[in-house]
């Protein structure tokens, strides 16, 4: 084809042009133990999930594509095949299909300098040593361990659960401008030298085809050990285009809307034929795969080209094994890391009298003095202070547990950014100014465990000596504050005076000048800090969490002083320390002194 060979690499030349991507999605077609690409004689060594058109068997050619009598995708035209190692989770000695919810792929380039993809083009993407292909598994919402084991086979696949894991690659999209195929159905095509589909091609596959990114979706993910049937946890894919390239080349030239990205609201619906729409920016995940459900094919019988049992199974189908990498479990008890809200909020609060000098405790974490927190990596969380106990427990945030660090936090009074002086000098103020700005009186604070509590237990100690126990602890808890509606009394006790910090976990260097060295993020193998520098040694940890698992899997560095392990009788009294000089009566010590 000596005029196509001409032609191709001059469009691949051209300026450059606006950007332009299409989503298109499809639910699963089947899976089964073929590769129409690298084994198109016999079986494949390992399961492919299979998206696309009705065909999955090793002979699969581009006419066959064409004349499929079904497509699990919503776009008329595409009569293309994907498929991915199928993903596994082994779980009581057995492999299990992980279902994916969909599946997607977006085309992204330059509208009029790209080149459509010949007829019938294979191509593979990703895989071991391809990080071109940035292979990435983001996890939505990360919570704990199954059962608190956090073992894992791999470092792509988080232990940890989440409400969606999003796994996604990119397929390379530099072409030789001759071969539809390679010996290695790798050589024939290139990443551009950016990875973005706009980069530059490089000189030996100089022509630009659209690039395709891939995504599928496991919800919910149940966390524990997954791999994919190769028994990796690289991510790769295979792409056998059927689309006609006129028809494709017509969108490539014609469709522009300004996107040059994996856009979930880009489609170029007025070019090709979406069996779904209209398309809405307003869709859910759920609704948009209900959306799919109707024009689906019936279901694909696997058992005409194999009839294997590749679910529910000791061994991977193939007899491939499981490639273990012993560094990738993570000895981290993620049960015992507390996670924000829905809106990444932590509420935070003081006990005085968890600790010497006092603890800070987070209504999303029950009552545990300075617990673990977990935060995920580029998600931003608000740290909001407006509970008067927060009175001389300004929060600060850093690396190390006796140090914080001014660029890691973002300081807020009533939604105003201040510097951090400003708003440590604000919590460090006297009581009454304290309780005045907050809307609180002396009375109403003195409530919540003050002189209040100790009239009660004054007066429970001068009641009859037979009365009823309950009665005692009853009084007690009031005094200590400790009511079954404490935590919703704190959640609506807004200060007027509403201060709050935020915290995002970046890799971005410090401002430029003297601090352009500075992470932002973590000291390297550490983890960060919530800490008060009014009070020394009242510090407590933050697990920085990527993916769905803790990037850190050991506590370091060290905390200077562990959180204080608090007497049964201090927890009832509202006291610290006085547990060791318990009365005989056993009643708390409101009325006496004890030394």
């Amino acid at each position: 084809m000596p005029a196509l060979e001409k032609l191709l690499p001059l469009l691949a030349l051209l300026p450059h042009a606006a950007a332009t991507s299409m989503k298109i999605d499809y639910l699963r077609l089947t899976n089964v133990r073929t590769d129409p690409i690298t084994d198109p004689d016999g079986l494949s060594p390992h399961v492919h999930s299979f998206y696309g058109a009705t065909e999955a068997a090793p002979g699969t050619t581009y006419e066959t594509l064409r004349n499929a009598a079904g497509n699990t995708g919503n776009v008329e035209e595409n009569k293309s095949l994907y498929w991915h190692p199928t993903i596994y989770r082994y779980v009581d000695g057995q492999y299990e299909i992980q279902d994916t919810s969909y599946f997607s792929t977006y085309y992204i380039w330059p509208t009029g300098a790209t080149t459509a993809f010949p007829d019938g083009l294979k191509m593979i993407g990703g895989g071991a040593g391809y990080e071109a292909a940035r292979q990435e598994a983001d996890c939505s919402n990360p919570g704990p361990c199954p059962d608190g084991v956090c073992d894992r086979w791999n470092d792509f696949f988080p232990a940890t659960s989440c409400d969606e894991l999003e796994l996604s690659m990119l397929m390379p999209s530099c072409w030789d401008g001759v071969n539809l195929d390679s010996s290695d159905h790798r050589s024939h095509m290139a990443y551009t030298k950016n990875s973005e589909a706009d980069g530059e091609c490089p000189g030996t596959h100089p022509v630009r085809l659209p690039q395709i990114a891939v995504f599928t979706r496991i919800a919910p993910y149940h966390g524990g050990i997954h791999l994919f049937s190769d028994g990796t946890g690289y991510f790769h894919a295979d792409y056998f285009s059927g689309w006609e390239a006129a028809q494709l080349q017509k969108v490539l030239d014609e469709c522009e809307n300004d996107s040059m990205q994996s856009a979930p609201d880009a489609w170029c619906e007025d070019h090709v034929t979406f069996r779904d729409a209209p398309k809405s920016e307003d869709v859910e995940d759920e609704e948009l795969r209900e959306k799919l459900v109707p024009f689906q094919p019936a279901p694909f019988d696997a058992t005409r080209i194999l009839s294997e049992a590749v679910d529910g199974v000791a061994d991977l189908p193939g007899g491939l094994q499981p490639v273990i990498d012993p560094t990738a479990s993570t000895a981290t008890n993620t049960e015992e890391h507390c996670f924000a809200d829905a809106t990444n909020t932590f509420h935070v609060w003081v006990d005085p009298y968890a600790s010497e000098l006092g603890s800070w405790k987070f209504l999303e974490c029950g009552d545990t003095p300075m617990p673990i927190l977990a935060v995920e990596k580029g998600v931003t969380y608000t740290f909001e202070q407006f509970d008067a106990s927060n009175w001389y427990h300004p929060l600060a945030f850093g690396t190390e547990p006796d140090d914080d660090e001014d660029d890691l936090a973002t300081y807020y009074l009533n939604g105003n950014q201040i510097d951090e002086d400003a708003y440590e000098d604000a919590f460090v103020v006297a009581r009454e100014a304290w309780l005045d700005a907050s809307g609180q009186s002396q009375d109403e604070d003195e409530g919540e465990g003050g002189d209040e509590g100790e009239d009660e237990a004054e007066e429970a100690d001068e009641e009859e000596a037979d009365e009823e126990e309950g009665d005692e602890e009853e009084d007690a808890g009031e005094g200590g504050d400790e009511d079954a509606d404490a935590d919703e009394d704190r959640r609506t006790l807004q200060a007027a005076a509403g201060y709050s910090v935020t915290l995002t976990v970046t890799d971005e260097v410090g401002d430029e000048g003297e601090d352009a060295d500075e992470d932002r993020r973590l000291q390297a193998g550490g983890d960060l800090f919530y800490m008060c520098n009014v009070h020394n040694y009242m510090a407590g940890r933050i697990k920085v969490y990527e993916n769905g698992a803790p990037l850190n899997p050991e506590d370091t560095p060290a905390l200077l002083k562990e959180p204080d392990v608090v007497s049964e009788y201090d927890q009832s009294c509202g006291t610290f320390g006085v547990g060791d000089y318990t009365r005989s009566s056993g009643k708390c010590p409101a009325d006496a002194f004890i030394c």
